[in-house]
């Protein structure tokens, strides 16, 4: 098979996601007996698909091109083959035609092809000697994770309703009714003046969220346990604990891929800035700052 001369994997990506949208002639096909069966027939690596003149196609041709493609476009492809390859033979026959009539001759094309082999070459390069070799390893994962425990751990949580009245003696007198074996939740929804209670009654929160005298009554209590009167800005204040939950840390294998892309892009600038001073030193750089600036267009004054 000829070499197809114009990169075709933007072609099939865009035919894949506007697989409605038809550009040129439509193909001829031909296709052999039994396609119209219910049963798909089995199709051998080795059987030729498509031809252009001598050239041919085989399946193994085409899947080998698919592979080239992003798990997301390779999978929507892998579907659509026929399209796909239509697409393989335009630009096949266009290339061919552009080769006929000599346009690879032509300087300013071959600049651009010159430009686009720069660019193609320097992008594998980068994925070659700084991508592939930045992805953190176990070592430096283990490490971040050591160095950052904040970022991976959820601090001890309290669930709580509130009774919140004007002032201490009318709260002093509701506890002493709760002591007395009256239900906190129904006392709360009668009489607290707490907001709170009107949007469902269960509040959350973790420490420093409050003043210090909040929580050291909030987390000095156990689930089911009231505390209080606690004196806040808008009034006074009786606890119930509801519910509590432990300070917990997530673990490293599920922290892993968090750490991996924190610490890629970090690998990638360290690795590529090396790179670049190497090169720079190996082919001996120069860059006159100073005549390109008194080549540069001067402000005109007024």
């Amino acid at each position: 098979m000829q070499p197809i001369g114009h990169p075709w994997r933007a072609l099939a990506a865009l035919l894949v996601c506007f697989c409605s949208w038809q550009v040129g002639p439509r193909w001829v096909s031909t296709e052999g007996p039994g396609t119209a069966s219910a049963e798909k027939p089995e199709v051998a690596d080795e059987t030729v698909v498509a031809r252009v003149g001598a050239s041919v196609f085989t399946l193994k041709d085409i899947r080998a091109k698919l592979a080239e493609l992003a798990p997301p476009y390779r999978y929507a492809a892998e579907r659509r083959l026929p399209e796909v390859v239509k697409e393989i033979v335009q630009q096949e026959v266009l290339w061919r035609e552009a080769q006929r009539l000599g346009l690879a001759k032509d300087p300013a094309i071959q600049r651009q092809i010159d430009e686009a082999t720069k660019q193609i070459l320097t992008r594998e390069l980068f994925i070659r000697e700084v991508r592939r070799k930045a992805l953190p390893t176990d070592e430096e994962v283990q490490r971040y994770y050591a160095e950052h425990p904040a970022e991976f751990s959820t601090p001890e949580r309290l669930e709580e309703r509130h009774i919140l009245v004007p002032t201490q003696s009318e709260a002093e007198a509701i506890f002493a009714e709760i002591r007395a074996g009256k239900d906190f939740d129904a006392l709360s929804k009668a009489r607290s003046r707490d907001p709170g209670e009107e949007e469902g009654g269960v509040l959350s929160f973790t420490r420093g969220q409050r003043d210090a005298e909040t929580e050291r009554v909030a987390f000095g209590l156990k689930v089911g346990e009231v505390g209080g009167p606690v004196r806040t800005p808008r009034g006074y204040q009786l606890i119930k604990v509801v519910a509590r939950h432990p300070a917990s840390r997530q673990p490293l294998e599920l922290a892993k891929p968090v750490i991996q892309a924190r610490l890629q892009p970090q690998n990638e600038k360290k690795l590529f800035e090396e790179l670049l001073a190497r090169v720079r030193a190996e082919q001996k750089v120069e860059i006159r700052e100073d005549l390109l600036r008194a080549a540069m267009p001067r402000e005109k004054t007024p």
